[in-house]
């Protein structure tokens, strides 16, 4: 979510009404997405990711999120 916004505010990606539509389906239950939030292990491993390879930070938190929640494992069973 945080992404989209910033994306939203520099380099008007989405109109607010999208944001708006997106923050709503968060929030459905039936939508069958969820929201992760910025845990310690998601912080941490954000630190284990060297600059060298991934310099945006919204990319490293994405990616950071990924390893901490262990979704690769998930989406394989």
């Amino acid at each position: 979510m945080l992404d989209l916004w910033y994306l939203s505010q520099t380099r008007g990606a989405l109109t607010a009404g999208q944001l708006d539509t997106i923050v709503e389906l968060l929030g459905d239950p039936t939508s069958g997405l969820v929201p992760v939030p910025i845990t310690l292990p998601v912080a941490g491993a954000f630190g284990q990711i060297p600059l060298t390879v991934m310099r945006d930070p919204w990319d490293r938190l994405i990616t950071a999120t990924v390893v901490a929640e262990q979704v690769a494992s998930a989406i394989r069973s």
